[in-house]
């Protein structure tokens, strides 16, 4: 049924090897046999040894394999991992990209922005050029009007230094201001200074003459002065008065009450005193010199803070407006008040000091007249005047003789 052949069993194989094997022995045993099995033992050694290297080589083949392809999973490994490291360069780089290009717009913008300012500015300088260029006009023509004003003596300035000198001499009587006028002085004798005419120099002597004598000049403090004042008022208000004019006060305020008509005087003592009611009562006796004799009205101590504090400001008034008799005499009444009225004691004597400190002072000191500086003045500006205008109809009239001589013989040719 089946084609195939049966295979043999162990023990046939096992017959033919020992048959094999018999007639090797045999061959071997004869001589001629004994060359033949030493050449096929040479042969299959060769076969072992070659199949020994064939073996070495296919291990050696193997190993080496085995390494290059450790080395290539390295090397794959160590790729992949540069794949990695260029890869997220590559994001980063992408990224870098996209903000340089963010950035690049943004420039673009800006650019587009200064182009605009660069423009805006330009046209500011372009009319910064312009008004620069009118205001050299401007200037040019300002500086030829000035030339035209002043003339070659300066006659502008020279009418500016006369203002200044009168507006000095109205600051130093009006107002008794020292300082507002030697400061005005000053500026006039600059004014003079910038004119450059030697023609001039008198006038700045006199000029500088007033200011030395203002310098000379103590001030008057009228402030600090019109301050103490203040300050005495309150003081003294609170100063106590001696005790035996307070009795003397009450006394004749009692005797007075007590002093009144009574049925048993005689007609001639009920005139005699109705008429010393009625003049005590209309007349009022001022006196200039001395306090001894004050009606009795004011001997109480309410009208006699009152009467101090009127002095006070009677020497205060006279201050400010440089009355030297007013103020002295006002002090010297407050002087005698006190000596008469309040008690002797540190702070009355200071007081008193203090009084007589201040009545020493000259609050109208004598000043310079500036009348003979501005008359000089004057008369230069009016002679200045003059020859500017001789200068000018002696011009006007060269000009004139200039186009007659012109048009004549313009004249004679026609």
């Amino acid at each position: 049924m089946n084609d195939k052949p049966a295979k043999p069993s162990s023990d046939q194989t096992k017959n033919s090897d020992n048959k094999t094997k018999n007639n090797a022995i045999k061959k071997s045993t004869s001589p001629i046999g004994k060359g033949n099995s030493s050449r096929k033992l040479s042969g299959s050694m060769l076969k072992y040894l070659i199949l020994l290297l064939i073996l070495v080589l296919v291990i050696a083949v193997a190993l080496l394999s085995s390494n290059y392809w450790r080395q290539q999973q390295k090397q794959y490994q160590q790729l992949k991992r540069q794949l990695s490291a260029i890869t997220q360069q590559n994001q980063t780089l992408q990224q870098k990209i996209a903000a340089i290009q963010t950035n690049r717009e943004q420039l673009s913008k800006n650019q587009t922005a200064l182009n605009t300012l660069q423009q805006y500015f330009d046209k500011l300088k372009q009319q910064n050029d312009q008004q620069q260029q009118l205001i050299t006009t401007m200037s040019d023509n300002n500086a030829k009007l000035h030339q035209q004003l002043l003339g070659n003596d300066a006659t502008w300035l020279v009418a500016e230094a006369l203002y200044l000198s009168r507006l000095a001499n109205y600051t130093l009587v009006f107002q008794r201001d020292i300082s507002t006028s030697i400061s005005l002085l000053n500026t006039a004798d600059q004014l003079l200074h910038r004119t450059g005419n030697p023609n001039v120099l008198p006038l700045r002597q006199a000029i500088t003459k007033d200011i030395t004598n203002l310098e000379m000049i103590k001030p008057v403090d009228i402030a600090g002065l019109y301050l103490k004042l203040q300050a005495l008022r309150r003081i003294i208000t609170a100063l106590p008065i001696m005790d035996d004019h307070i009795s003397t006060m009450e006394a004749n305020k009692n005797n007075g009450d007590q002093k009144k008509l009574s049925p048993q005087d005689n007609w001639q003592d009920r005139l005699k005193i109705n008429i010393n009611q009625v003049l005590n009562n209309l007349v009022i006796v001022k006196r200039k010199q001395g306090v001894d004799n004050f009606p009795v009205s004011i001997l109480s101590k309410d009208l006699l803070g009152q009467y101090t504090a009127l002095l006070i400001t009677q020497a205060q008034s006279a201050l400010l407006t440089s009355n030297q008799n007013i103020y002295q005499n006002a002090l010297a009444q407050l002087t005698a008040v006190m000596h008469k009225y309040y008690n002797k004691n540190a702070t009355t004597q200071q007081i008193l000091s203090t009084i007589a400190t201040l009545n020493r002072i000259n609050i109208k000191p004598k000043l310079p007249d500036l009348n003979k500086t501005i008359i000089m003045l004057s008369d230069y500006y009016k002679n200045s005047n003059k020859n500017a205008q001789n200068n000018s109809t002696d011009s006007s009239i060269q000009s004139q003789q200039s186009t007659n001589t012109d048009s004549a013989p313009t004249g004679n040719q026609s």
